[in-house]
């Protein structure tokens, strides 16, 4: 059981490697003036008829700047609900239908993207055939990806049953944690009840550390060895597609922060990192708080200048999202374009990410029937 769950670990931070395409500025657009609406489907969203809607001029032009990796698509415009073309632009037909190309990039630049998607591919499909037993559904190629977070279940394993399966049903890359996943670290038997039913995760599992991983156990050692962290670290960070996911351990409490110095200057390091298109900040302790848990001393209001100093480097390095866990509520709270979010007890969250939109969907896990509840979508533009 615990062999499985440390392949999945050591197979994600390998799979996941700082693989991304080159983004690329480039503008659609339509002329119609007597149009109501002109939107446009691309094969990149699966054509999604509802995904780019294009914004109406006073010169009658339907237009839409767009950010897409370096590649060539396919893609159509709707206009009034009609499929329509364009008769100044190139079309390709296949398969009986006849669609616009559109090409993002050099020539050179979409041939070398061809073949880095390729490899990519290919290097995919051998880790998959080496380690058979595991779904292959994070090796294929995705225009989109979809990753979960799984709140504090109090290693109840009707829970944490329910949760996973629905998360396999979900089809997600990957799954981070947000902490306390047992009562006390250091007891053997909470482990193996915890692990029992994660390790029925299709794809991985990435832990951040909670409170409860310090329990009679105070350097994690349990967790670090079960989990096999990356480095043997408890922060640490991946790429996947083109975002980057940075994992904080806010367990480290020194004067003025849940960080330690060690932990600071690396995670600043991390941030101004440009190779990717956004990130996202995964840890326990909670930036925004609004139910009656955790109390102030344990989220970064006690700390409110470090928060706030943590979140003006946040707002300047391109970070999307901050995803934490500890509260007993859900919370969702913009500040300055940056999504700050808690996943809280019983709850877990399935976030789709594209390179214009972000879906979070947030589900309850019912304690006395062990089932998933739907409760609300929040959806963001990606800036």
């Amino acid at each position: 059981m615990k062999r499985f769950l440390f392949v999945f670990i050591s197979l994600f931070l390998i799979a996941v490697c700082s693989f991304s395409l080159e983004m690329k500025n480039i503008q659609i657009s339509y002329y119609a003036p007597d149009a109501n609406a002109v939107k446009v489907a691309i094969d990149i969203y699966d054509w999604d008829a509802d995904k780019i809607v294009l914004v109406k001029n006073k010169k009658g032009i339907f237009e839409k700047n767009l950010r897409l990796p370096v590649g060539e698509y396919k893609y159509k415009f709707i206009v009034d609900g009609k499929w329509t073309l364009r008769d100044d632009l190139e079309t390709i037909s296949e398969d009986g239908y006849t669609n616009h190309i559109l090409k993002v990039g050099s020539e050179e630049q979409i041939i070398k993207a061809k073949e880095l998607k390729n490899e990519r591919l290919i290097k995919r499909r051998a880790l998959a055939k080496k380690y058979g037993n595991l779904s292959t559904e994070m090796y294929r190629l995705y225009d989109s990806f979809k990753f979960a977070v799984l709140g504090d279940m109090n290693n109840d394993r009707k829970l944490i049953k329910a949760a996973v399966e629905y998360i396999n049903n979900e089809k997600v890359s990957f799954t981070l944690g947000v902490g306390d996943y047992v009562k006390r670290a250091d007891d053997i038997e909470e482990w193996i009840d915890f692990l029992s039913v994660t390790s029925s995760l299709k794809e991985p599992f990435v832990p951040v550390l909670g409170e409860r991983e310090y329990l009679g156990d105070k350097t994690a050692e349990s967790i670090r060895y079960l989990m096999r962290l990356k480095d043997n670290n408890t922060f640490y960070s991946f790429d996947y597609e083109d975002k980057k996911f940075i994992i904080t351990d806010s367990n480290q409490e020194r004067h003025g922060s849940f960080f330690s110095n060690d932990q600071t200057n690396w995670l600043e390091k991390e941030l101004v990192d440009t190779s990717d298109s956004g990130k996202f900040i995964i840890g326990y302790r909670p930036y925004y708080i609004k139910g009656s848990l955790p109390r102030f001393k344990d989220s970064w209001a006690k700390y409110s200048y470090e928060r706030d100093r943590l979140h003006s480097l946040y707002r300047k390095d391109n970070v999307i999202a901050v995803i934490s866990g500890c509260e007993d509520v859900f919370v969702y709270k913009k500040v300055d374009l940056i999504d700050y979010i808690v996943c809280p007890e019983n709850h877990l969250m399935v976030v789709e990410v594209s390179d214009s939109l972000i879906f979070y969907r947030i589900y309850e896990v019912d304690i006395k029937k062990g089932k998933i509840i739907y409760k609300e979508t929040i959806k963001r533009e990606v800036r």
